[in-house]
């Protein structure tokens, strides 16, 4: 036993209970230049944990505009960066749009901090 080998650290039963998709951005442009359309690609789905970090509200246009940030720790998703979003499939579909990653590809699980803007 003296070999040194540590397993990985997991989060505890149950905490995983919501359902995301991670999607990317893919831009399509015309002979301007110009982005002509946007199309959102399915990086992955996982399993995770949420936590609300912080939520403020503000007046725009006289509107109250309200935006909400979360941390989420799921499985290593490939590819995701701060250009992508994520739907939050089991709370009715809310897009949250990522603005770090903490973690790399070869780390079992990433940390993610969103935000999400709510009119």
């Amino acid at each position: 036993m003296g070999s040194g080998y540590r397993f990985p650290q997991r989060s505890p039963a149950g905490e995983r209970r919501h359902t995301f998709r991670f999607e990317k951005a893919v831009e399509t442009r015309n002979a301007v230049g110009e982005v002509a359309s946007t199309s959102w690609v399915k990086l992955a789905r996982r399993r995770g944990s949420i936590d609300q970090l912080a939520y403020s509200e503000s007046q725009s246009n006289g509107q109250t505009v309200g935006q909400a940030s979360w941390l989420i720790i799921c499985q290593s998703v490939p590819g995701l960066d701060g250009t992508a979003r994520i739907i939050w499939e089991s709370r009715g579909n809310r897009i949250l749009f990522v603005s770090s990653v903490v973690g790399d590809e070869a780390n079992p699980e990433q940390v993610i901090q969103a935000s999400e803007k709510r009119t």
